[in-house]
């Protein structure tokens, strides 16, 4: 017998719920296998092969056809320090990699620094590196084990963009990201198709700084506390870039195509907010203030909020593929605190639209903390989490199943004098032993909430918030139960002469019903119709 058990991520994926999104509705489905704390998934273009790092195990992993290659397609395990946002933090192919082989790797290694290093691909075998050819590129020195890194991508351009960290600490104790002599707190810009076996890469001649006296020639842009995760829009090159902040606030910024040179003002801001004060406690070195600060403004930015938003934005991709063409241009981010997952769009001003995406993709059982997005060779997107799985965007079915059967006797209640509705629930001895969630809305059933691929035909609003967070009510005494060997159960609304607010006279009471099983993805097995009950 199974137990009653219903997640307690379901009370926050409702309660969390906000405005629906476009017209083609969209759902995370599972891919086979779980992963050790997946952080990263990419493929060279055109590849139908998954490439998925384990960050904190040194290893990447290919998933072909649904089964994980035993054989690491690269493992980094003996040469990598691991502290929470260490291990492999960036992985990009070349964009002629069918042609050279080239991959590169972003690391932290055993001394606690950052490295980035080129391997190539085995001549006797297309799944795995040749370790022999192990070229290191670039070294960065890291004051603290956090902050070191957030991405690592080819542009539109050709040229390889390395996300830095400020090194961690408190506030950018050592002032890094305003400092254009170091490379911490930057985004990079590298010529790598120059390297030879020194590991010697190019700085292209358009880069922002070429030529400043005290800058470094890397440096494309500056002032980052971490910019987890970046990467471009390949239709038009515009640059999303999800910047982790400290204290306060989550920023996405956007920067337009091919432009350098960009201050996005970390130690100085936080979003919008100032922290100068605050800079000039902490820092070893003199910084500018707020009014003298030259900077870039976010796009969007969110405050460290749990019930709204979250404390860690987990930057994403634009859509290009092929499989849902109303999302197309769309940008995707998510919260890794909140598992919360949104996409923004500009309105015909440029001001950003956001749209929450979370119960739309995963119903009730929202992923356990979100580490990143991945992006496959024919630009389909992934969602990883710390628990190990990954989950592919995919357009919702366009022809939901149908509803099962509920039914109720009595159609209206009087407030005054009370009364019940009587339920019975009919899912069929297919669900025989499932859990059932009754719960309810009072204003409407259309368009309903998209939970797992179906569609319960309810609006969310503060009635089923409460019967959301409030199963087993004295409204609703078996909300929450276990279908029995036929698959049915029975339950009551019940409301006592005198105990509804006589402000609900009038309303008109809608609920539904679904079936969980905890043991089977997804959890939503099956809703039901909704029925109506009118209160006078």
């Amino acid at each position: 017998m199974k137990l009653l058990w219903i997640p307690a991520a379901s009370v926050a994926a409702f309660a969390c719920l906000a405005a629906q999104a476009s017209a083609q509705s969209i759902v995370a489905t599972p891919v086979p296998g779980y992963f050790d704390r997946p952080s990263i998934l990419t493929a060279p273009v055109g590849d139908e092969r998954l490439f998925v790092v384990e960050s904190l195990r040194g290893k990447v992993l290919i998933l072909d056809g649904g089964t994980t290659l035993p054989t690491p397609y690269l493992d980094l395990g003996q040469r990598i320090t691991v502290n929470v946002t260490q291990g492999v933090l960036g992985m990009a192919f070349h964009p002629r990699y069918a042609e050279n082989g080239h991959v590169f790797v972003y690391f932290t290694d055993d001394a606690g620094d950052t490295v980035l290093e080129r391997y190539t691909v085995s001549a006797s075998d297309p799944n795995a590196v040749d370790p022999a050819t192990r070229i290191e590129v670039l070294k960065v020195a890291q004051p603290f084990s956090d902050n070191n890194g957030g991405g690592l991508t080819f542009g539109p351009d050709g040229y390889l963009y390395l996300g830095l960290g400020d090194g961690g600490g408190v506030l950018d104790p050592f002032c890094s990201a305003q400092d254009l002599g170091k490379l911490l707190g930057k985004i990079l810009r590298l010529d790598v198709d120059t390297i030879d076996t020194t590991g010697t890469y190019a700085v292209p001649s358009t880069n922002p700084f070429v030529g400043a006296t005290g800058a470094l020639q890397e440096i494309w842009h500056y002032g980052f506390s971490q910019p987890w995760r970046f990467s471009f829009d390949r239709r038009n090159g515009t640059l999303w870039i999800g910047e982790v902040g400290e204290n306060t606030v989550e920023e996405v910024n956007r920067v337009d195509p091919f432009q350098g040179g960009w201050n996005f003002g970390w130690e100085v801001v936080e979003g919008d907010q100032c922290t100068a004060d605050f800079a000039q406690t902490y820092c070893t070195a003199p910084v500018p203030d707020c009014a003298n600060l030259n900077y870039t403004s976010p796009f969007f930015e969110y405050p460290h909020d749990f019930a709204a938003w979250g404390c860690a934005i987990m930057g994403g991709f634009v859509y290009d593929g092929t499989a849902i063409p109303d999302l197309v241009g769309t940008y995707l981010f998510a919260d890794h605190c909140t598992s919360r997952v949104w996409s923004v769009d500009a309105d015909a001003s440029g001001a950003a639209v956001v749209t929450d995406r979370t119960v739309e993709l995963f119903g009730t059982s929202p992923p356990s903390s979100i580490t990143s997005f991945g992006r496959d060779g024919f630009g389909e997107l992934y969602v990883l989490d710390l628990a190990g799985l990954v989950r592919r965007i995919d357009p919702a079915s366009g022809t939901p199943a149908a509803p099962e059967p509920l039914t109720a006797f009595g159609q209206a209640l009087d407030i005054t004098d009370g009364g019940l509705q009587h339920l019975l629930l009919d899912a069929g001895v297919a669900h025989a032993g499932e859990s059932y969630f009754l719960l309810g809305s009072i204003s409407g059933t259309s368009p309903g909430i998209p939970v797992d691929g179906l569609i319960l035909p309810l609006n969310f609003d503060g009635y089923l918030k409460i019967t959301v967070t409030q199963p087993n009510g004295a409204f609703l005494p078996e909300s929450l139960a276990l279908l029995d060997a036929d698959g049915r159960a029975q339950t009551l609304f019940v409301a006592a002469p005198g105990t509804l607010p006589l402000n609900t006279a009038g309303l008109t009471v809608h609920h539904a019903f679904l079936t969980l099983d905890p043991l089977s993805l997804p959890p939503i097995t099956s809703v039901s119709n909704a029925v109506s009950l009118e209160l006078h």
